[in-house]
């Protein structure tokens, strides 16, 4: 194990390093297993620590300083010269000192402020779509003031003592947090029934072997591995970079150990042993330490097998359905909107049956670090867990050690007695499965729900004192739990709130909890979402706008119009921030009045306005489409109808049969002025976008993980690429391979979906079975559902060799990575499979490329296009949120189709993205205003109350439209930029040929040629991003008419490199040649860009071109000299200017060759002797040497480029 450890750090830790030769490794390898299990785990982390101290470095620790990242080298200059001038007039206070002193610390602020903005504008502009997520979120965090240091607690108070001292703070705060957890936190009669209880022992040995006690197996260390997240180390600072980059020997070495553990029931000490990081509770007083929330950071190597543990522990709970139905906290599938809606729609049923709602939400103090320990162990022996599993838990719950880390201090060592270590693992689910008997104690007509530790309850009905009776002695059971169980619920923190819409008054139930009554509130946040008594939502959107107009903050600041992020990083950043925030809880507040509502809408409008820096009137519509972002009306519809086909797809969810069929319907109907409920809500959406209500497939059982999953594939084609393979290549590989797989029968599986027709069909021999499946089912759905038919087919014969082929690689990758988020009929097949090759089928797939001419293939495909039968009548979960979109995105379109006199609609007919081109935030916010056609030019006037600018000339008024199009103010601009007959939609729309080319190839387009390029120092990547932007442009050339040709198509592969080969393109299934020059509009190119070939070839033309001259400049008649010179000019000249700003870059030795032209020229035109000096010449000619002349032309492109934000190399 430690020698490979060692062998994945070798390029920067060696054997030699620590002073081991290669023989005492073999000598410990072979009897490092003998040691026990504890021991070995210490020799472990010691070797792997020692090479991650040789091979990683490490931070010193200490608080780092705050550093001005807007100092330099000029401001430093500055304050030398304010020191300097402040000695002088303090040695010599005269009145011109004085003055100096004055003006050299005017220069130095300055100075200071330019590079402050210089500094901020910069790092504004580096936020662009190029950076990755992880750079973007650590720049968002400095903007908003987040910094490691606010972590720092710098005093405390602790029962009036002031304490500044770091180590004493963390002593205070560790003592704080082993009281909560300690024996003496409990109520005094808990204590006395937990010394009799724990003295019944348990046993969880068994004879049995039950299979979630088997050992642990590869995949599920992997799987463990990659769910894993690289926080912070624990005490013994193995982070889980280094584990994640092990060899697959070291990982299996590391499952040896997790194995002894299980099986030798030993638990590491080290292990319980915890750094306890404080974090401040919001809104609490941080200098009292109570107010603190202490996270656990634990070994990472005990996470990974925690992890592990917990994957089994909670399939074998939901498995045998022991959780509660109500408890929606970390189960897959659930989420705090279920426990909202399940509230919501008892209130809405409550109101249109006029019976009061009295609901309360309990508070447990301290309730993770108050958690019984035994009375878990006591519930999993009740639930019949026996053997390691329980066993491992009760070794892992044993008594904890931690240590409060603050900075680089750390305090005393504390026991924690009790409780469940916040930050583990396998925390959650203990505290569920010890919390989960409190929903059974409810009495019947009460109701309530879990979210973790928060706990509601409520009780409907027409009168009030049954009410209160059934809710009190729901109280009364739920404290007598608690004090069984170790929980205190905290009457103050408790509250209770009287929903109900009937007219008179209606006095508030009278209910206590231990003699302290409960207060009731107008208003009350539940997982999020403030409830108010008549479920008007208003206090909600209110605190939802405060909240996100301070987000809308950090957008403002990114969204200057002349620099600041890009819009698509911009619109990132709304979405993560701020759209996140109004999306949540949206399908139960979006039942609220539409007044309620729409001041979230002016939330939305400003983030997508700023996003893309619009003008202020600009249509609200145009920003929806420009942005690729519906309005939040839409939004909600779409996520309402997607938790309604997820609850759909669930049928042991709680509200699965609410949902679908809602009471009370004809009280809504007969009682409209009431809010229906959510299932009535969603029938008014469907009907909305002209979509009927669909069967939803019910997600399939998991696999136990455990069980190592094996499925057998032959990879064939994987090394031949479709774009650049002929098919009479793939045909011979295919029959090659028949050939060696005889034996085995050959079934083909195809899916099709054209218009509303989706097909699947399966081959076997000459035998075709097809069918149909419902219109919304996806071409991958029929993919995978024609293997599920195959295996079906399989089954009812007698073959005992049989290899799958299909066409869709999506399906083969699917069946090859199977996780329990996979595709519901690829876990079907996966079972299925595994239930045939149990009773001795071998079984393999093979992916086979589609329509190259393979027999069973075609075969399958034209019986896919047109089934005979509908075999199955489901939408797949994922499917029908794919249709929701698409409808959605459908009554979009048709309320933007009717936006006929919109500006944006001439240039955007279709709602879809506009791809833009490398432009920074100035150009992306002028190509925007003239695309949305309002700017503030032409529209300043809406917000100054003044009339309409007109056209001076035209006496219209004034658009973008007829500035850019029309107006002959602007003919000749036009004309020379973009040529005559153009139409706004040419100017301003993104050409589609170079939308479809991926950004990290670089394009160029003139008219007709078409230039792309890619740079990077892997030739193999280099020609993959090549080859992508090659399929894509041919895609498009066929679609849109036009024949790209394959032999007039050229490369050249620049490189100063030795012995590096070109990269192999194809376009069509034709290599593409590369040369080693080639001529670009005009300018011959060599692949180490001398531009010898290009002077050279110049240099010939302008000689031939000389010719003209000497005809006309005879000594004795012949032209005048300025009639010769403007020949000269216009003739050779400007062929020598044209691309001199490129390649006048050349060595100083091949730009001489054209001085002898430009000086004959000269020499001709004024007659004169061939010794004439060349100074002299230029003199008399008034006429400058090229190297002049090109640097002029250089200087008037880089003016051109400065001045022009919209040319492509402005910045």
């Amino acid at each position: 194990m430690m020698l490979l450890i060692l062998k994945d750090l070798r390029d920067t830790f060696s054997i030699k390093q620590i002073g081991l030769s290669s023989h005492r490794w073999l000598l410990f390898r072979n009897s490092w297993w003998r040691k026990k299990a504890l021991t070995m785990l210490f020799m472990r982390t010691d070797i792997l620590m020692t090479a991650a101290d040789a091979a990683i470095p490490k931070t010193s620790g200490k608080i780092p300083k705050n550093w001005k990242p807007w100092w330099n080298e000029e401001c430093g200059i500055a304050e030398k010269r304010q020191a300097k001038a402040w000695n002088r007039f303090r040695r010599y206070p005269t009145t011109d000192n004085f003055i100096a002193f004055k003006q050299e610390k005017a220069n130095a602020r300055r100075i200071r402020r330019r590079s402050q903005r210089n500094s901020w504008m910069s790092f504004v502009n580096s936020i662009n779509s190029r950076i990755s997520p992880k750079l973007l979120w650590d720049k968002i965090r400095k903007i908003s003031g987040y910094s490691k240091n606010s972590l720092y607690i710098s005093v405390l108070n602790l029962n009036g003592q002031v304490i500044t001292e770091i180590k004493k703070i963390a002593n205070a705060l560790g003592e704080t947090f082993a009281t909560v957890s300690s024996e003496t936190s409990y109520p005094p009669e808990f204590i006395t029934y937990k010394t009799t209880e724990e003295g019944k022992a348990l046993n969880f040995t068994t004879s049995s072997n039950e299979e979630y006690n088997s050992d642990f197996n590869l995949t599920e260390l992997n799987r463990a591995i990659d769910k894993s997240r690289p926080t912070s180390p624990g005490p013994d600072d193995i982070h889980l970079n280094m584990i994640t980059h092990l060899s697959e020997s070291s990982l299996i070495n590391i499952l040896r150990l997790f194995n002894r553990i299980w099986r030798e029931h030993k638990f590491p000490i080290s292990w319980r042993r915890a750094l306890i990081i404080p974090i401040a509770k919001p809104g609490k007083d941080p200098q009292d330490p109570t107010n603190y929330r202490p996270i656990a950071l634990t070994s990472c190597l005990c996470k990974i097998l925690e992890r592990m543990v917990n994957a089994r522990l909670v399939y074998i709970l939901e498995t045998n359905r022991w959780l509660s139905p109500f408890q929606s906290g970390f189960r897959r599938g659930r989420s705090t909107l279920d426990n909202i809606l399940r509230l919501e729609t008892s209130i809405r049923e409550a109101f249109v049956s006029k019976k009061h709602l009295v609901s309360i939400m309990f508070d447990m103090e301290k309730a993770y670090d108050r958690t019984w320990r035994y009375g878990i162990m006591r519930d999993l022996y009740r639930i019949g867990l026996r053997g390691n599993l329980p066993i491992f838990i009760e070794n892992f719950l044993g008594t904890r050690t931690f240590r409060v880390r603050l900075g680089n201090v750390l305090s005393d060592s504390f026991y924690q007695n009790e409780g469940v270590p916040q930050g583990s693992v396998l925390s959650v689910i203990l505290f569920i499965i010890k919390i989960n008997d409190i929903i059974k104690t409810l009495p019947p007509f009460v109701h309530g729900s879990l979210f973790v530790d928060d706990f509601q309850i409520h009780c409907s009905g027409e009168d009030m004192g049954f009410v209160e009776k059934k809710l009190q002695e729901a109280i009364d059971r739920i404290n007598a739990w608690g004090k069984i169980n170790g929980f205190v619920i905290s009457s103050q923190k408790s509250v209770a709130i009287h929903f109900c819409k009937r007219r008179g008054l209606h006095p508030d139930p009278k209910l206590k909890l231990n003699n302290q009554t409960i207060p009731f509130v107008s208003e009350v946040k539940f997982l999020g979402l403030i409830l108010d008594k008549k479920l008007a939502f208003k206090s909600h959107v209110n605190h939802l706008k405060r909240k996100c107009t301070l987000s809308m903050n950090i957008v403002k600041i990114l969204s200057s119009s002349w620099y600041g992020a890009e819009s698509s990083s911009l619109l990132k950043i709304y979405r993560a921030l701020i759209r996140s925030k109004l999306d949540y809880g949206s399908a139960i507040y979006g039942s609220a009045s539409k007044s309620t509502l729409r001041p979230l809408d002016t939330i939305h409008n400003q983030g997508l306005r700023l996003s893309v820096g619009a003008f202020r009137t600009s249509p609200i519509l145009s920003l929806y489409v420009l942005c690729n972002e519906p309005s939040l009306e839409l939004r909600r519809e779409r996520l309402a109808l997607n938790l309604f086909f997820k609850i759909k797809s669930d049928d042991s969810h709680p509200s699965h049969y609410n949902v679908i069929n809602p009471k009370y319907g004809t009280l809504f109907s007969i009682r409209p002025s009431f809010t229906p409920t959510f299932g009535f809500r969603i029938g008014k959406i469907l009907r909305s976008i002209n979509t009927v209500d669909f069967p939803v497939l019910n997600k399939s059982d998991e696999f136990p993980p455990w069980k190592d999953i094996s499925v057998s594939f032959i990879d064939i084609f994987e090394k031949w690429h479709k774009s650049t393979t002929h098919n009479l290549v793939y045909q011979s590989i295919f029959y090659d391979h028949r050939q060696q797989f005889s034996g085995y029968e050959p079934v083909f599986t195809d899916g099709s979906k054209a218009d509303n027709l989706v097909g699947t069909a399966v081959v076997i021999r000459n035998s075709i079975v097809s069918g149909g499946l419902h219109e919304l089912c996806s071409v991958f759905t029929s993919e995978i559902y024609a293997i599920y038919l195959a295996l079906v087919e399989i089954a009812d014969r007698n073959y005992k060799k049989i290899i799958l082929y299909s066409d869709s690689k999506s399906a083969i990758e699917a069946l090859r990575s199977v996780s329990p988020l996979s595709h519901p009929i690829v876990l079907k097949c996966v079972e299925f499979y595994l239930y045939l090759t149990g009773k001795g089928l071998n079984i393999m797939f093979c992916w086979i490329p589609g329509h190259s001419g393979i027999i069973g293939n075609e075969m399958a495909d034209k019986a896919a296009r047109r089934p005979a039968t509908v075999v199955d009548n489901f939408v797949p979960l994922c499917d029908a949120l794919q249709a929701v979109k698409n409808q959605l995105t459908k009554k979009w379109q048709r309320t933007w189709d009717e936006q006929n006199q919109n500006k944006l609609h001439d240039i955007q007919p279709m709602v879809k993205p506009l791809k833009n081109c490398a432009l920074n935030r100035k150009q992306s916010v002028v190509l925007n205003r003239l695309r949305i056609g309002h700017t503030r030019l032409t529209h300043k006037f809406l917000l100054l109350s003044e009339p309409p600018p007109t056209c001076a000339r035209c006496q219209c008024i004034l658009s973008v439209k007829h500035i850019l199009v029309h107006c002959p103010n602007f003919d000749i601009h036009r004309r020379n930029r973009f040529g005559s007959n153009i139409c706004l939609k040419d100017l301003l729309a993104i050409n589609p040929i170079l939308s479809v080319i991926p950004q990290t190839v670089q394009k160029n387009l003139y008219v007709d040629d078409l230039h792309i390029s890619c740079y990077a120092r892997n030739m193999q990547l280099v020609e993959r991003r090549l080859q992508t932007a090659i399929n894509n442009i041919v895609e498009w050339s066929n679609k849109s008419g036009f024949t790209i040709s394959a032999q007039k198509t050229i490369g050249i592969h620049f490189c100063k490199r030795p012995l590096h080969p070109d990269p192999e393109l194809f376009l069509n299934g034709v290599p593409i040649s590369f040369q080693d020059k080639y001529k670009f509009l005009g300018i011959v190119f060599d692949k180490r860009l001398t531009f010898l070939p290009h002077i050279a070839s110049l240099r010939k033309r302008c000689l031939r071109s000389l010719n003209i001259l000497r005809t006309l400049s005879n000594t004795s008649w012949g032209a005048d000299r300025s009639c010769l010179l403007r020949v000269y000019r216009s003739i050779i000249r400007s062929m020598i200017d044209y691309g001199s700003v490129v390649y006048g870059s050349a060595r100083p030795s091949y730009l001489k060759r054209l001085d002898y032209v430009h000086h004959q020229a000269l020499r001709l035109c004024l007659g004169a002797f061939r010794t004439s000096p060349i100074s002299s010449l230029y003199a008399e000619a008034f006429e400058p040497s090229l190297s002049s002349r090109r640097d002029k032309l250089s200087l008037i492109t880089f003016g051109f480029c400065q001045t022009s934000i919209l040319y492509v190399g402005h910045y």
